[in-house]
């Protein structure tokens, strides 16, 4: 990589630090607030426990909700973070990201500038998911691997693999709705196609992976949704994920990223 490679990287980051800043903030608050609360909670787990038993299996599994016991500060953590918050906050994160990338600079009317530089579309393209990539880096480092320290200052112990693995499979969940955004930003021209293509596909696959877990008949819709393969509280709780997750995430993440690539180098773009 070339200094204007760097340079535009950089360009990236600086124009998006407040977000950076206010999505970290937000998820060290949460996390702070389920630490401090846990301690209390527990004393009232086994009635949780009991409750979450009286739910019907298939519709706690179609919510990513699997054999947890919330008596533990690590199904607490998947229960109340990893299962709703933490993928809403990374999917706006993530689609903002990609929007602004590629469609919002042609919505703006700035690609003209980018592309009368010394470089390549290409180098252009990479600089910008890169910048994407270092931003889910920086926020999995404040929602994620906060835990370690606010553990350890509440008192609170917890198993450093699990959260090294939940860290993983959240990471490469982000990753590939960032490649998917940046695939479409590649030939949208405004933000908004991101935004609702992929948040509409989003919706669609959480609805399959719903549907999966009630109705018998249609179960392999799950393997049609990215959030079947997203297993948080296996790693977190089991410290154990299969191989499968990880091999379709990685998989889609690369796929999207080269189609993305590719199109966005051959692609007319009028400025």
């Amino acid at each position: 990589m070339n200094r204007q490679l760097f340079a535009t990287i950089y360009k990236e980051l600086r124009q998006r630090r407040w977000a950076i800043l206010s999505y970290c903030l937000i998820a060290l608050a949460f996390i702070w607030m389920y630490m401090a609360i846990f301690p209390s909670f527990q004393k009232e787990s086994a009635k949780f426990n009991e409750l979450l038993e009286a739910y019907p299996k298939a519709l706690l599994e179609a919510f990513n909700i699997k054999d947890l016991q919330i008596s533990t500060v690590e199904g607490y953590i998947a229960a109340e973070h990893f299962s709703f918050i933490w993928p809403i906050m990374v999917i706006l994160l993530m689609l903002s990201m990609a929007g602004q990338a590629i469609a919002g600079e042609i919505e703006r009317g700035t690609m003209a500038i980018m592309l009368s530089l010394p470089i390549s579309r290409i180098k252009i393209f990479f600089s910008k998911y890169l910048a994407g990539i270092v931003i889910l880096s920086v926020f999995c480092v404040f929602s994620i691997l906060s835990i370690f320290p606010l553990a350890s200052l509440i008192g609170l112990d917890v198993k450093t693999e699990n959260i090294w693995l939940v860290a993983l499979v959240s990471f490469l969940f982000g990753w590939t709705i960032l490649s998917a955004g940046m695939m479409v930003s590649s030939f949208a021209k405004e933000r908004s196609t991101v935004y609702f293509t992929i948040g509409g596909s989003l919706l669609v696959m959480y609805v399959f992976n719903v549907v999966s877990g009630l109705i018998e008949s249609a179960e392999k819709l799950q393997y049609a949704s990215i959030f079947y393969y997203y297993v948080p509280s296996e790693a977190i709780v089991k410290g154990d994920v299969d191989a499968l997750p990880i091999i379709v995430m990685t998989t889609s993440a690369i796929v999207c990223t080269i189609i993305g690539a590719i199109t966005f180098v051959r692609r007319d773009i009028s400025v």
